[in-house]
């Protein structure tokens, strides 16, 4: 949803289910050696996503922030290295300048915090530990209108 209180301000929300219990197991097979074929149970949950952000419109440039957030959707038994799924929350920042008519430069940074996620001790695979992320991600982008 997207709502104007002003003409210069724009504020939207978004929530998202994803259905991942559909991810219940990786079926891997080799047609050359069908002895290595196996199943991977993965048994995920479903999750939600919420996100929210604001654009404010000025004479020369925009600004935006905003905010999301990430269930996790992995069970503690699939939680691994190649995985390792935690609830995830992102503040994020913007800026926009538009030039020559058609022209609009772009940045924006997400700062992602991961929360720190256990096995505790119950993989599938072996691959018990306890997992913490931080990602920083930056962008440009320049925008042409036709």
């Amino acid at each position: 949803m997207a709502w104007s209180p002003k003409p210069e301000w724009t504020l939207e929300g978004d929530l998202n289910f994803v259905e991942w219990s559909a991810f219940s197991d990786l079926p891997v097979y080799f047609h050359q050696t069908p002895a290595n074929n196996r199943t991977i149970v993965q048994d995920y949950h479903d999750s939600w996503q919420v996100r929210l952000g604001a654009e404010h419109r000025l004479k020369c440039s925009s600004y935006r922030f905003g905010w999301y957030f990430d269930q996790a959707a992995a069970p503690t038994e699939s939680v691994s290295p190649l995985l390792p799924d935690a609830d995830r929350n992102g503040p994020s920042i913007g800026f926009g300048m538009p030039f020559a008519d058609r022209w609009t430069f772009n940045a924006y940074y997400l700062a992602l915090f991961v929360s720190q996620r256990s096995t505790d001790g119950v993989n599938r695979d072996g691959y018990d530990g306890t997992y913490k992320s931080f990602v920083n991600l930056a962008g440009l982008s320049f925008e042409v209108r036709w």
